[in-house]
């Protein structure tokens, strides 16, 4: 029949598993003194001192890490050497629930369960529960933090034109010229542009642009200096050289102009 052997361990589950296996063969056996030898190992493998210690033991047990079905195993192995605990199914179910961790009892807990196997049926099924509705939570939140990541790169792109234009407003939009900070025109050598938007170069308006008149015919520097001009007027010749200081892209350009002007007094 080859039955099993036994090592001499100390230490109690070893000693009970080869105990089971040889209480099979003493059956399979007809062996009449199986009784007699069962009561002389547990004096020898299962002292006073042994069960004390298995029944501290599970007392202090509790699930920490340990999942729901790992830990009702370990659960079931101690409570025999503290039946006093678990006297009832109720009190069993109870202790078991007890030891749990928090977020297991506050949902056991008003359920009210009488019985132990019904105990741990539940807890099961809150276990899956749980898995689920952690599942859920971790992608949202990692769906808003990746929201929250993309949104500034996404709007920087999205107000962002092919031609270097970005939308600052409904209808307005500014244009960047990607030219590195620092670099001078190499026609006017002002900074700010690029040689092949030098308004000079090209003979442009210095004040506002325009390829249709020069800057001293320019209509915004007229209605600049005849604001500028509410002075009272003298009678006599006075020649005055202005110098109007003229903000341009390619920077302050100044020009020179003459007014030969009678002024009433």
């Amino acid at each position: 029949m080859n039955p099993p052997r036994f090592g001499g361990s100390t230490e109690p589950d070893e000693a009970e598993h080869w105990l089971k296996e040889i209480e099979r063969v003493f059956r399979m056996m007809g062996c009449t003194d199986g009784n007699k030898f069962k009561e002389y190992f547990n004096n020898k493998y299962f002292s006073d001192r042994v069960q004390e210690r298995k029944a501290a033991e599970f007392t202090n047990l509790k699930q920490r890490s340990l999942s729901i079905a790992e830990y009702e195993a370990q659960f079931s192995k101690l409570a025999r050497y503290a039946p006093h605990l678990v006297q009832t199914e109720r009190l069993k179910a109870k202790r078991f629930m007890s030891t749990l961790r928090p977020q297991y009892i506050t949902q056991l807990g008003p359920m009210d369960l009488q019985t132990y196997p019904e105990m741990v049926r539940k807890a099961l099924l809150l276990k899956d529960s749980l898995a689920i509705v952690e599942t859920i939570r971790s992608s949202v939140v990692s769906k808003e933090a990746s929201d929250t990541i993309r949104t500034p790169h996404s709007n920087h792109h999205e107000n962002k034109r092919s031609n270097g234009e970005y939308s600052v407003g409904k209808d307005k939009k500014i244009k960047l010229e990607e030219e590195p900070i620092g670099e001078n025109c190499k026609f006017c050598d002002k900074p700010g542009h690029r040689v092949d938007a030098c308004w000079k170069k090209v003979g442009a308006c210095l004040r506002c642009g325009s390829h249709d008149h020069r800057i001293p015919n320019c209509p915004k520097l007229k209605d600049q200096t005849r604001g500028n001009q509410r002075v009272p007027k003298r009678q006599g010749t006075l020649n005055i050289v202005i110098q109007v200081g003229f903000p341009t892209e390619g920077g302050d350009e100044y020009e020179e102009l003459e007014n030969d002007g009678t002024r009433d007094e």
